[in-house]
């Protein structure tokens, strides 16, 4: 089983995770294979066990065998979620199985611009370079195709920001590919030609699967029949969640499922053409289910129909849904519930998949009735070799409560200077003054006041015996800043694997299990 509190961010350069152990992830994917072929919880009308040989037919071309899943945005991935590639790669290649890499371009792009380390006379800074026009909200499937001309311009960019770490990276071997795929119907497309053409290059190779063209699945009729139940589990699950990980309000690590009167939310979403996502809404009364994206109605169904033909019923209405420009799609949860239960016989997270995905454990043991199947979890860490800075003696915490000191108690950084000590001598007692006062005459507020003021002054004249000091500390605090700033650019591990040399992804090669580690 996956220890949970093994899952650390590996932070040295050529650091791997791996959990559970290499060697028994055969027996696992073997038990989780065993127990879900078996499963008799009915999802629309069917056996979980009949759905899922039908999916794993229909994705990946049988159900024989064993079939190792992961998945990811089609971003530019880091090292740390690349080692999922070669981790699922090399496990099927021990099982003699297959690996499916999971292209979730269903989710929102996170950033329009490639982030790119830039050294400048032993200074680290990061330019942002942009790749695509899509607007803000939009999935990665509504990215459209970049033109050769926007190829060009891309990599005329990246390279003018690399400079001569460009020839040394990966990125020439991606953009053959991207200019490869000349059947690309989108970035999507163009952007996994790339990523395969590093992978090829480097001996890993995953098969993968757009969830925009391969998520189809039975788990959405019986959302939709049983929705306000299925939102109770969900619920249920992300409050068992934030309490075993002392995790605070409604909204984290993801929001509730909202149950009304009349409503209960989905775990799905929906989008029309290049428009932001929508949360999706069902409604039902003794005669049909209503769908909403959000406020609006977008399409209903009988309810004997969704009864009496689940699967057929929310088949036809993707189909009808799609003829008038929407579509729907899973959320997080929803897509790795829908390929642990019915694709994988075991999936490989990253580390804070993994994490999130005990939601999913809760759901599967509450909703469907059964043992949550045996999850793994790989990543690594890589630093390209870019110059840092010493932290210096002095943290910036430090230096902050150093520059408080000296607006407010000056004295102290004075003390002993022999030409302070007039001043230093009414501090004291003005001080001696004050703590009186407060013993004495709490609501004598005038001389209270007057103390006050007195001491301000002081403390103001004992600043002049250094008045460069204040200059001195602000000045550490920018370097510090800077510093701090530069170590982080330098230090980063969500670089684009395709930044890397040969040399060093080879080293990331070496380090992960080999085939031989998994004890089939």
């Amino acid at each position: 089983m996956l220890d949970f509190k093994n899952l650390q961010t590996p932070i040295g350069h050529g650091d791997v995770l791996i959990e559970p152990d290499p060697g028994s992830l055969p027996a696992a994917a073997q038990k989780n294979q065993l127990s879900l072929s078996r499963a008799k919880t009915i999802i629309a009308g069917q056996t979980l066990a009949h759905w899922r040989s039908q999916t794993r037919k229909r994705i990946a071309g049988s159900d024989e065998g064993f079939i190792i899943v992961t998945g990811h945005q089609p971003d530019f991935i880091h090292p740390g979620v690349w080692a999922k590639h070669v981790v699922s790669a090399r496990l099927a290649q021990a099982m003699q199985g297959k690996v499916l890499n999971l292209v979730v371009d269903s989710d929102v792009v996170k950033r329009s611009s490639l982030p790119a380390p830039v050294v400048k006379q032993g200074s680290v800074s990061l330019d942002r370079v942009p790749y695509t026009t899509a607007g803000k909200d939009l999935s990665y499937e509504q990215m459209p195709q970049l033109s050769q001309e926007q190829i060009d311009d891309f990599e005329s960019r990246l390279q003018n920001s690399l400079g001569s770490s460009y020839a040394a990276s990966q990125w020439s071997t991606f953009f053959t590919g991207v200019r490869s795929a000349t059947d690309a119907k989108d970035w999507v497309d163009q952007a996994v030609a790339g990523r395969r053409a590093i992978e090829s290059g480097l001996g890993i190779s995953v098969i993968d699967h757009r969830i925009s063209e391969n998520w189809c699945t039975p788990l959405v009729a019986d959302m939709l029949l049983h929705a306000r139940k299925f939102a109770e589990s969900y619920n249920k699950a992300l409050a068992t969640y934030r309490l075993e990980n002392n995790v605070k309000g409604q909204a984290r690590p993801i929001p509730d499922l909202l149950i009304s009167d009349d409503r209960c939310e989905v775990a799905l979403w929906t989008h029309a053409a290049n428009s932001p996502r929508q949360r999706l809404f069902v409604s039902a009364d003794d005669k049909q289910v209503r769908l909403f994206a959000d406020e609006t109605e977008i399409a209903s169904l009988p309810l004997d129909t969704l009864r009496s033909h689940q699967c057929a019923a929310c088949k036809q209405l993707a189909e009808n849904l799609r003829q008038s420009g929407r579509e729907l799609r899973p959320r997080a949860l929803t897509l790795t519930l829908w390929a642990r239960l019915l694709l994988a016989d075991i999936f490989v997270h990253g580390i804070g998949g993994a994490k999130y995905d005990r939601i999913t454990d809760n759901i599967i043991r509450d909703y469907y009735e059964i043992q949550a199947p045996i999850m793994a979890c790989a990543s690594a860490t890589l630093h390209l070799p870019l110059p840092t800075h010493s932290a210096g003696t002095a943290s910036l915490q430090q230096l902050h409560r150093e520059s408080r000191d000296w607006q407010h108690n000056p004295h102290l950084a004075l003390d002993g200077l022999p030409e302070a000590q007039d001043h230093l001598t009414t501090l004291q007692t003005l001080i001696t003054q004050s703590q009186a006062l407060r013993k004495t005459s709490p609501q004598d507020r005038r001389a209270r006041r007057e103390v006050f003021d007195n001491l301000r002054k002081i403390k103001a004249q004992l600043q002049q015996y250094q008045p460069e000091r204040q200059a001195t500390i602000d000045a550490r605090i920018a370097q510090m800043r800077l510093t701090t700033l530069e170590n982080e650019i330098a230090l980063g591990r969500e670089y684009f694997f395709g930044l890397f040399d040969d040399e060093t992804l080879h080293q990331l090669l070496a380090a992960l299990p080999a085939e031989s580690d998994f004890a089939v």
